[in-house]
Parts: C-alpha cells; structure tokens; sequence
C-alpha cells in the first residue's frame, strides 16, 4: 500500500505519494478506509470471551443458578469463528448441549454460544470449556475455562469431621479420595451466614490456582494448607471436588486452641504441681483457675472419694471468664464448710468439664487438711 502526505504548496484536496505522483482525495480516503479495516480486524476479541468473566483469569470461578445461560462469544472478527461448550473431565472433553448463533455487521463477524444444562455429568461443581474451532492464527488461545459451582448446594446434611489445631501451628485438610481434575475450597465463619471462596484450582491437564488470602496453599493432592492457623480460621471448611464424570465433598469443623501453661488447672495456695495439701479451717473459701486458655472451658470441683462426698458442702459457686479474642481466664470460686466433724483430710478435684475437656490434663487434685487433724 502507498503511504501518502500532504503537500502544503498544493490545494488541500490534492496529495502526493512518496514517489511524486498526485493522488486525489477519494483515493487516499480508500487508502485510509483500507488501513483502518486492517487494524480493525487486529482488534478482535483474540481469545473466547466468557460474559462476566474478567478477561485476564485463566479460570473464572462462578455460582451458577439454573435459570441462566452460560454465555461466551468472540467479537469482531473478520472471518466466522465457529465455538461450542464443552465439559472437561479426567481425559476428554465431552460436548454438552448448546445453542449456537453468529451476528454479522460491516464485515465483522460476532460468534456467540450458549449452554443451560453445564452440569450434565455432575451435580456440584464442572469445569467448561469454551472452544473456537478452526482459529485463525492471530488469536491468543482457542479455548477459555470457567469453573461452575452449583449454586443449591446443600451442606447440612453432609457428615462433618472436627479438628482442633493449635493457634500458630501449621494445618493441613485434606480432600477427597477421588481423582481430582478442579476443585474449590470454602470457608463459613460459624457465626455467620455468607460462605467465603478460600481458592479454587484446575490440577488436571493444565494446573492453576487462585487463594485468596496469603495465609492458605494448595498441596498438590487438593490438601489446603493453612500456614499459619489463627483465630479468625476458626470455621466449617468444605472442599468441592470433581473430575468431570464424579464429584464430592468434605467438610472440616475447625477449632482453634491456645494450651495454657501449665495445661492443668491451678488451686489457690498450692504451687504448680497437680496435687498438693492444704492445711484449712472447717469452713473457708476455695479457687481453682486455668489462665490464657481457648476455646473457654468449664471448670467443676467435688470430692475424689464418694464416701467422703458428705463430708464437705460447696456453698455459692461462681464461675468467672475474663477476656476475649484469642484466650481468656477462667476461674471457679466457692465457699465449703465441713460438716462431718470426724473428717480430718478430705481429697478435692478441680477438673475441666464439658465438650473440650481433652484438650488439657484431666484435673487437679489436693487434700484438705482440716485444722482438726494436724495430728493425724
């Protein structure tokens, strides 16, 4: 194609080539009209485009309701460019239904293709492929990736494994035992209702993963790795999986714990052993603690030997929980009075009670030498 300028010593509407020729305007508005065509058809949609995907993920993860179209298409193009859906499983792409159609305008041609049933092999969780077939050579890629999760999925009902992990500590949960192509990992705060995306990931053919907060990673066998458990990770964990041709899931209830030192609850008066004497009067007061602990625990206190049980009388039990966040104390005082004259040494336990009792030695114990028995 001739280049072209104006020469300013001649009447606008005129122009000269490189060469010297003259050039009037309507040839030089076909050369223009020309070099335009070109780069429009350079500015095409160089790859399959999916609608509300952003452009630059390799892998668009979307909750699909199933009243909508999954849509892709590829714009401007100067030759038609024929697309289809497919869904990707362990080793093939199988075709779902879809609907195709093709637009046309100056030209250009716009390819667009539509699916309402992505989830025909699996029911939780596929990966669809949108294919241009015969791709000319200036596109990018031929093919785009979005990783579909049903939006009905329904947790309640599946069996839930609980893991408690020390805060600081490395977690790892693992997935599941079927042969994994994609999967997503989720998160639910159990005071609250929204469940967040922790990443998603495609390990089968071609591997990518997306976290979406720096603290979590991805083993290669679809285990999440939280690197650096905190209280705020605290939660139900639940791994979607599929291959195309299966899916599953796991759920994980996380509790985080903070040990406290010494792991065994404290007596008032005695030092850090987990048993000791204490010389006391027939009536008196009585604490036992356990300090910087998580999650909050209960605390209880009764007599070890159950022939001495109606010797002694707790009066006015009050428990106490300081703190929030990451640990608290917590504290058990209560008054006693003796009301078997003839005890003279009584053996009491303070012992952590309720559903997170395991987390620390059993109890303590210490006995009671009443003033009355210092001979004994």
């Amino acid at each position: 194609m001739e280049s072209a300028r104006f020469d300013k010593k001649l009447s606008k509407a005129v122009l000269l080539s490189p060469y010297g020729t003259a050039m009037n305007v309507e040839k030089f508005a076909l050369m223009v009209s020309m070099v335009m065509m070109s780069i429009e058809a350079k500015t095409f949609s160089r790859i399959p485009l999916i609608a509300k995907c952003d452009k630059r993920s390799e892998v668009c993860l979307q909750d699909w309701n199933h009243n909508e179209e999954v849509t892709c298409y590829i714009r401007d193009a100067r030759s038609l460019i024929p697309l289809n859906w497919n869904v990707r499983a362990i080793d093939e792409d199988m075709e779902v239904e879809f609907n195709f159609t093709v637009t046309n305008t100056t030209n250009v041609y716009t390819s667009r293709v539509t699916t309402r049933d992505p989830f025909s092999f699996t029911s939780l969780l596929t990966l669809l492929v949108c294919k241009a077939d015969n791709a000319p050579a200036i596109m990018k890629k031929n093919e785009s990736l979005i990783l579909l999760r049903n939006e009905r999925i329904d947790l309640t009902n599946e069996k839930v494994k609980t893991v408690y992990s020390e805060i600081g500590e490395k977690l790892t949960l693992n997935c599941s035992n079927i042969r994994i192509s994609y999967l997503v990992w989720q998160f639910k705060n159990r005071f609250e209702e929204n469940i967040e995306t922790v990443l998603h990931a495609v390990l089968a053919k071609v591997y990518f993963a997306q976290k979406y907060e720096e603290y979590f990673s991805l083993e290669s066998t679809g285990a999440l790795v939280i690197n650096v458990i905190r209280v705020k990770h605290e939660g139900v964990y639940s791994c979607i999986v599929g291959n195309g041709k299966q899916d599953d899931i796991t759920l994980y209830d996380v509790f985080v714990h903070v040990t406290p030192k010494p792991a065994h609850p404290i007596v008032e008066g005695c030092t850090h052993e987990q048993y000791c004497v204490l010389e006391v009067e027939n009536e008196g007061t009585l604490t036992c603690a356990v300090n910087n602990i998580r999650p909050a625990v209960t605390l209880d206190m009764k007599v070890v030997d159950d022939k001495s049980s109606n010797a002694i009388l707790f009066i006015d039990m009050q428990r106490t929980i300081i703190g929030s966040g990451e640990a608290f104390d917590v504290s058990l005082h209560t008054q006693y009075r003796v009301t078997d004259s003839s005890s003279h040494r009584i053996t009491i336990e303070c012992t952590v009670v309720g559903e997170y009792h395991q987390q620390l030695d059993p109890s303590t114990k210490f006995d009671l030498l009443l003033s009355t028995g210092k001979d004994l």
